[in-house]
């Protein structure tokens, strides 16, 4: 059991080497003690330990056992929320069909036990999926379902996540306006969270999706709001990079003093 914790807290601190051979010798240990539900958990750890390691084949076989375990064990919560990891996992591998197969199942026994955070995981990988087959109303459908769910509880935090799935399916699409809208919704709860990273990735975006619509001024206001948040951040690299931002668009507006102030800024940052 010390075994467990101490590889959980290897995955957390991201020393994900350590926490898989440590994890690896727990199994062991449980495995000798036949504890089917111990050994459950294990696999399901090493499946999220090799998905940060980005051994996707050694991630989805440690989630395929974890599952038949936690149905064998009768753990249903688990056995839901493994579903999804591992339909995930698929998903990076490009198996569209049985990633979405395990997706809505995992949906169906969500609405049974009316776990919402499930749900939430769930519509929002299902965006995922779809957004990835290009199939946008669903896309579009799943996503605002997240959010119509975080909407009745009020999670700002969640909703910003909602908000920017939206808008890249926006982006995506080419449909500017209503990038702009989320994008906007994005930026306003994240001012509100303090989430000064999350708030300059959200003006950039803001930016590009300006620089679609031809509103030039529009694209150089949200570089200067980018890098307004990377300074409160003291990132220098953020800081560098939305200088290099701002000397682009002015050389491109023919404004090459401007510009080679800033190209100065980034190079001195």
């Amino acid at each position: 059991a010390l075994l467990g914790e101490l590889g959980n807290v290897l995955f957390l601190s991201k020393d994900l080497a350590s926490a898989a051979d440590v994890l690896k010798e727990a199994l062991a240990i449980q495995e000798d003690l036949k504890n089917d539900a111990q050994i459950g958990s294990i696999y399901g750890n090493l499946g999220s330990v090799f998905m940060e390691l980005k051994d996707l084949v050694a991630s989805d076989d440690f989630f395929s056992k974890a599952i038949q375990l936690k149905e064998k064990t009768g753990d249903q919560s688990g056995f839901v929320e493994l579903l999804g990891h591992r339909a995930n996992i698929l998903l990076m591998m490009n198996k569209f069909e049985l990633s979405e197969k395990l997706m809505k199942k995992a949906l169906g026994l969500n609405k049974k036990i009316n776990n919402i955070p499930g749900l939430i995981s769930d519509y929002r990988s299902l965006g995922n999926l779809c957004l990835q087959k290009t199939d946008w109303a669903m896309a579009e459908r799943n996503y605002l379902n997240s959010k119509q769910l975080n909407e009745q509880s009020g999670n700002k935090r969640e909703l910003l996540e909602d908000d920017r799935n939206i808008m890249n399916l926006f982006i995506q699409k080419a449909d500017w306006k209503l990038a702009e809208k989320h994008g906007l919704n994005a930026l306003r709860l994240a001012e509100e969270l303090n989430d000064f990273r999350g708030a300059g990735n959200d003006c950039r975006n803001l930016a590009s999706i300006y620089t679609e619509m031809k509103q030039r001024g529009k694209v150089e206001e949200y570089f200067l709001k980018a890098l307004e948040k990377s300074r409160q951040l003291n990132d220098f690299k953020e800081i560098s990079l939305d200088y290099r931002n701002l000397g682009q668009i002015n050389m491109e507006r023919g404004y090459r003093e401007k510009a080679e102030k800033n190209f100065g800024m980034a190079l001195e940052t």
